[in-house]
């Protein structure tokens, strides 16, 4: 009986050693991270239980390894790695997850990924794992609404900050039909480092064809984004008189503020008239 148990556990073993393995990973489009492929469970093969994944842009990252296939009832055999899989010994400090494996890296490496014969997944990096410092914040979107589409580098559509942690980038006079339109904020001027929101897109409903001012404004530390159109209007703080007195202020969302609060501002003035001024 010992000598069976050890011919199964050795042909387990080897079983193990020439099986295909594959990453399978949050990879997108023009990135070399997992060739470009999005979770797909026969994603990037490995040879000899080995693959390197070259000059991966900053950014944080997950992956599985799989044999092939995502384990579920239709494939109950299926063979998929996580986080509780990985030598850490032998592998660079710093990675993450609760099941999916996480990394972060700061500036362009090369990731390699092995396995062993025990199915212990090593994970190494020519640079450290560790936070990407966020210096920046682009809308990136459809082109009829940013000029461009989906461009997170856009010069044009970069964010100011206009108080801690709040950011703001004003779009005037765009003309928009009635539709709907997606964007989304990106750290960086690049897709890998962060997006909000994370997954998906935000949208702007726009209810009539018309010109627009659109304003976007992105709460860093609550890591929610959202857009006002408002009717663009020639009327602006040169069309009122000197003598003209602000009755109210209100912002984007219409609610009450004091005239000279940070931000968009709209004033109403006794005249009647109304302008929209950016306090700093």
């Amino acid at each position: 009986m010992k000598k069976l148990l050890l011919f199964v556990a050795g042909l387990m073993l080897a079983m193990s050693a020439s099986a295909e393995w594959y990453v399978a990973g949050n990879g997108a489009a023009g990135n070399p991270w997992c060739d470009g492929k999005s979770w797909e469970a026969a994603g990037s093969l490995m040879v000899d239980n080995t693959i390197t994944f070259k000059d991966v842009p900053a950014g944080t990252y997950e992956f599985k390894v799989t044999s092939g296939n995502w384990k579920n009832d239709q494939n109950p055999d299926a063979i998929n790695l996580n986080v509780y899989d990985v030598d850490s010994e032998n592998s660079t400090p710093g990675y993450e997850g609760e099941d999916n494996i996480k990394f972060t890296i700061a500036s362009t490496a090369d990731i390699t990924i092995s396995v062993s014969a025990e199915n212990k997944i090593t994970v190494k990096s020519t640079v450290s794992f560790g936070s990407v410092v966020v210096t920046s914040w682009t809308i990136a979107g459809v082109a009829d609404l940013m000029g461009e589409g989906w461009n997170p580098a856009s010069d044009a559509n970069v964010m100011t900050e206009i108080s801690a942690g709040v950011f703001e980038l004003v779009k005037k006079e765009v003309v928009l039909a009635a539709a709907s339109y997606d964007y989304k904020a990106c750290a960086n001027k690049a897709w890998s480092i962060k997006e909000i929101p994370s997954s998906g897109n935000q949208t702007l409903v726009i209810d009539a064809d018309g010109t627009y001012d659109v304003t976007f404004t992105l709460y860093a530390g609550q890591m929610t984004l959202e857009a006002v159109a408002t009717p663009s209007t020639s009327t602006g703080i040169e069309d009122i008189a000197a003598d003209d007195e602000v009755v109210a202020a209100f912002d984007i969302t219409g609610k009450p503020v004091a005239a000279d609060a940070k931000g968009i501002v709209i004033l109403q003035y006794k005249s009647g008239k109304a302008a929209k001024v950016i306090n700093y």
